[in-house]
């Protein structure tokens, strides 16, 4: 049984160990979790809750196996639909902020990369991996005239979009590297400086430890060079994991 207080990673996520490729089904108990492919929630992931659906069978084309499990996302039911009552709770019957399935940490893609950025059509960045084990930081350059350089002005940006740094700066994105700035909604940076907020006050209290980051960015179409979400994994020393999804 699956308990967010004795997960083996801190913030819930918890490895199956003997459990590997033998779940098929998943009882929630009237909750939400998300089961992954791989173990330390890595892979493909899927939302299993009541009115899901896929309680019963988890495992589908894409999530073959079952190697972890970890909780939902803070944001998983924002603008869902709701459906019948059933033993009392409110079931979602459809989604419209967070996909089901998808990817926070993609094994594929990350196994595919030499370096810090996978690109794709138009150049454009889909997938990042950072590992940073810094006590000191340097400190953050300036922005400023990023906003009018070509390189970014091409990104195709909303009339109300800022500058996005997919590495922060104040961990030591870059901001001279093009591949590290995107065309953000302002609701999105929020939502990633807070996610990201905890880093460097991790690696400042002891110089020995480490955080992996990874993005995983969505775009509509081979055309578009603008992200309309992306998701994100954080590790923390092997010893925290957090991940989620934000919107842009």
């Amino acid at each position: 049984m699956y308990v967010y207080a004795t997960a083996k990673y801190e913030e819930g996520c918890h490895d199956l160990v003997d459990l590997i490729g033998k779940v098929k089904s998943v009882d929630t108990f009237g909750k939400c979790v998300r089961v992954f492919a791989s173990r330390g929630c890595t892979g493909w992931s899927l939302a299993i809750y009541p009115g899901s659906g896929s309680s019963h069978y988890a495992l589908n084309s894409i999530l073959t196996v079952i190697g972890s499990v970890g909780p939902c996302l803070s944001n998983e039911f924002i603008g869902a639909s709701l459906g019948s009552q059933v033993l009392g709770v409110d079931t979602p019957v459809e989604k419209h902020s967070v996909p089901d399935l998808l990817e926070f940490f993609s094994i594929q893609k990350y196994q595919s990369l030499n370096g810090t950025f996978i690109l794709g059509p138009h150049n454009r960045v889909e997938f990042v991996r950072v590992m940073s084990s810094r006590k000191q930081f340097p400190e953050s350059p300036s922005e400023l005239g990023i906003e009018k350089k070509e390189s970014y002005l091409s990104l195709g940006k909303k009339e109300t979009d800022v500058v996005g740094y997919l590495y922060p700066l104040g961990l030591g994105g870059s901001v001279n590297d093009t591949r590290n700035i995107f065309s953000q909604s302002p609701s999105g940076r929020d939502a990633w400086l807070q996610a990201t907020s905890d880093i460097r006050p991790y690696l400042e209290r002891a110089e020995s430890k480490w955080v992996k980051l990874r993005m995983n960015l969505m775009y509509e179409n081979d055309e578009s060079t603008r992200p309309y979400a992306f998701s994100y994994y954080i590790n923390y020393d092997q010893k925290r994991i957090s991940y989620g999804y934000i919107q842009n």
